[in-house]
């Protein structure tokens, strides 16, 4: 046998550690990276940069800000300095702008192109073309900014075209993401008026501090129960301002834990960002008795900074809130089987993770906070899975005269079916769900059947809330006519200015009226915010809502059942209906889809004009005498505020099911 090249392998011994001491800094914090660089392009002069995080997602957003007209360059390791093109002068980039895997990089930068009169094209790697963007091109569209091309499902590659001047506005972000708000405000800085972003739940305020330490104009206040109002003045005179990069909470957190479950350590984390949005496990972990203090607070680029002192520490168990970010998942257990909760007294739930359960790879966890059986797996392969698969290896082979489960699946959908182990592939994947489907349809005639085989859906609610494409998917899942009766009143309306007739005429909106069929016009005129106004104003009339009701009603009492929406349907047109729900969003949320709508058609928008057309129309609409827009007091009421269509239907079919049941 022949001698190993590098001698003869000795056995490796390992022993427990002694306590931990000393002091060291994390890396730079990715966010504040990202922001350096782009701020450092916005400002006029130099902006020297100390900690940058030199990973490749922050290095791919200071090349963009080098390709739009800044000059990068790099001093020594994370040191850094921006001379930068000025607020209103970048420069068109030649090329694509490659984000690679930036997300955080690629979604704020496209909230610095729409406040430009530039173009530019985003791309990335494989990863990066997966990832929606239309929450955020959504409302810099509204601003004024045009998406010439896009992936499917607006996503990247986006050429998008900046806007000349962008428009100020008011938005409401259909979730908490500092990636739409700083987007939005970003593209507000080019703006000549005041741009505003209204968060129900507030998200990290990075980009709003720095835009105060760059000298920028913006205000952040309270809004609604644990939301923030932004407000930034358009068009400021940005000045380079020093930033010092802190360390990443994120990166902290490591070696916070090891130190407090380590016994006689004593540890200092140098300039550690304290932004309270980004602490929420040192609360935690103060929480449970740990001691950690704050040393040396100070704030550096705007953020809050302290160097952490950890000491060994004796642990109890809490309950951790839901609404308290934790910013680094991986150990918000924290610390696992072999970490806090083995020294703590109980167990630390932080119940919002537990509940999500998610991986920060995107897959699904067990376990009361998400790592395998007890929360300790952390590894991409759980020990699960490998247990799974010498199991399979050891099960005999199957004998081939015996059809396996796929074949004894029955095919007329009579049966039921039951698989042999967890895993399904193929055809009885397939099979099972057409089962499921056919069986779920004989469930649901059956609660027809006892209900005479009719059933009626009354939606209600204001103009622009989804009622309407929530009724037409309701009607098509259930297969029942539908029946939008806002129609028949723009449909009153366009008769009356077809025959140059006043709309406040209230003798000839009756006539119209009752000339009407409930489908005989033309739907593609009915169309748009003039349409809407004009139907507000016929549908106050008494005499015109007599004449439509009664065909209303008679749609609703078809034999088969029927979808109907509008502002009076589960009050008045149909209060016997089996379900009733009323939707609702936000005046904000309404006017920013009826704007996108209108710039889809290729009409004319202006935001603050059809925000104040929306609120006009609500006082109208609850405030007029006959059948005011109120929700019946046995509707299900349904906030689409923020959710997209898919979800707003599984909420509203949810609904359905549970009224039926």
């Amino acid at each position: 046998m022949s001698s190993l090249p590098h001698g003869t392998p000795k056995p490796a011994r390992a022993a427990p550690a002694g306590p931990l001491k000393g002091r060291f800094k994390p890396p730079g914090d990715k966010s504040i990276s990202h922001r350096a660089f782009i701020f450092g392009l916005l400002a006029v002069g130099e902006t020297a940069i100390e900690g940058l995080l030199e990973g490749d997602d922050v290095l791919r957003t200071g090349a963009a800000c080098r390709a739009l007209g800044a000059r990068v360059e790099r001093l020594a390791p994370g040191r850094w300095r921006v001379a930068g093109a000025g607020l209103g002068s970048l420069l068109a980039p030649v090329e694509t702008l490659d984000f690679g895997n930036a997300g955080t990089g690629s979604r704020l930068m496209m909230g610095v192109v729409a406040g430009h009169p530039i173009e530019a094209r985003f791309d990335g790697d494989a990863s990066l073309r997966k990832r929606p963007m239309r929450r955020i091109l959504d409302p810099l569209e509204l601003m004024g900014a045009r998406v010439l091309e896009q992936g499917e499902g607006g996503r990247c590659p986006i050429l998008l075209r900046g806007a000349d001047a962008p428009a100020p506005i008011e938005y409401e972000t259909p979730v908490a993401s500092a990636q739409i708000k700083s987007a939005v405000l970003l593209a507000g800085l080019n703006s000549p008026g005041r741009t505003v972003v209204l968060e129900k739940e507030a998200s990290r305020d990075h980009t709003e501090k720095m835009l105060a330490h760059f000298g920028a104009r913006v205000r952040s206040e309270p809004w609604g129960e644990a939301g923030r109002r932004i407000t930034l003045e358009g068009r400021p005179e940005l000045k380079p301002a020093p930033v010092v990069v802190p360390a990443d909470p994120s990166s902290a957190a490591f070696a916070t834990v090891a130190a407090l479950i380590v016994p006689g350590s004593d540890v200092t984390i140098e300039g550690v960002m304290t932004n309270p949005l980004r602490t929420g496990l040192i609360t935690t972990l103060r929480e449970m008795g740990a001691d950690i203090s704050f040393d040396n607070a100070r704030i550096e680029g705007g953020e809050d900074v302290a160097d952490l002192r950890v000491r060994a520490s004796s642990l109890t168990g809490v309950d951790v809130p839901a609404a308290r970010p934790l910013d680094d998942r991986r150990i918000s257990d924290p610390g696992g089987r072999r970490g806090l909760r083995a020294r703590a007294d109980a167990d630390a739930r932080p119940w919002r993770i537990a509940g999500e359960g998610i991986r920060p790879s995107g897959r699904r966890r067990r376990g009361p906070c998400g790592g395998g059986r007890d929360g300790a797996d952390r590894g991409r392969r759980s020990d699960r899975r490998r247990r799974r698969r010498r199991r399979a290896r050891r099960r005999p082979r199957r004998d081939a005269s015996r059809p396996s489960h796929r074949d004894e699946l029955p095919r007329d959908g009579d049966g039921g079916a039951r698989g042999h182990g967890r895993r399904r592939c193929g055809d009885d994947r397939h099979e099972l769900s057409g089962l499921r489907r056919r069986h779920g349809a004989a469930r649901r005639d059956d609660r027809m059947s006892r209900r005479g085989g009719r059933m009626i859906i009354a939606i209600d609610g204001p103009a622009a809330s989804g009622k309407g494409t929530l009724a037409r998917r309701l009607a098509a899942h259930f297969r029942l006519p539908h029946l939008d009766t806002g129609l028949l009143y723009r449909a009153t309306a366009l008769a009356l200015m077809d025959a140059d007739q006043r709309l406040d005429d209230e003798d000839a909106a009756e006539a119209a009226a009752r000339g009407l069929g409930l489908m005989d016009f033309d739907e593609t005129r009915l169309r748009g915010r003039v349409m809407g106004e004009a139907a507000s104003v016929v549908a106050a009339m008494p005499r015109v809502r007599a004449a439509l009701i009664e065909a209303q009603q008679r749609f609703a009492n078809r034999p088969d059942g029927a979808v109907l929406d509008g502002r009076d349907i589960g009050t008045t047109i149909a209060p016997d209906a089996d379900v009733k729900i009323f939707v609702t969003a936000s005046p904000e949320t309404r006017a920013s889809r009826r704007a996108i709508e209108l710039a889809g058609r290729g009409e004319h928008v202006d935001y603050a004009a059809i925000l104040e057309d929306v609120r006009k129309r609500d006082r109208r609409d609850s405030e007029r005498a006959i059948s005011p827009l109120v929700a019946a007091p046995d509707a299900v009421t349904l906030d689409t505020s923020g959710l997209d269509i898919e979800a707003a239907f599984r909420a509203a079919l949810d609904i359905v099911d549970r009224r039926r049941r």
